[in-house]
């Protein structure tokens, strides 16, 4: 019996003492429209259709539009998402770049939300992003949450 909550209290302070992640990967369609200012300088917007998983077991689908202003190769991405649960919850992120258009790496913030994703409110996180095409991307992303 005395092993058994040694074993009990080891595994309690192992899974306490590790921070804990919140894990999203989505993969997605994109759709833009471009208009060419200058050599130089383009506008695009964007719409986007995702399919997404979590590390809280659940699924879902997204719709998100933005838009980037492309000038001499650096970029300016805005793109706001609607995340829908296949439980009816609900999560709304704001994805920002501020780099080259290759290098894919972001930060997402969590604006609001419903059900267990009220808990992410205010959480940002590094993303990052891949792409198949001009149409097609993935992303992931990992959220350090405190455990205060």
């Amino acid at each position: 019996m005395k092993y058994i909550l040694i074993i009990k209290l080891f595994f309690f302070i192992a899974f306490h003492s590790t921070a804990e992640k919140y894990i999203f990967e989505s993969s997605s369609s994109v759709i833009s429209n471009h208009i060419n200012i200058s050599k130089e300088l383009k506008s695009s917007i964007l719409n986007i259709e995702s399919r997404w998983t979590d590390s809280l077991g659940e699924y879902g689908t997204s719709k998100c539009n933005g838009h980037i202003l492309t000038e001499y190769e650096k970029i300016s991405l805005t793109v706001f998402c609607e995340n829908t649960a296949s439980n009816g919850d609900k999560f709304w992120t704001q994805l920002i770049r501020e780099k080259d258009m290759a290098a894919g790496v972001g930060k997402a913030k969590y604006l609001n939300g419903t059900g267990k994703y009220q808990e992410l409110i205010g959480l940002e996180c590094p993303y990052a992003v891949n792409y198949m095409n001009e149409n097609i991307n993935f992303l992931k992303q990992i959220c350090d949450l405190s455990n205060d």
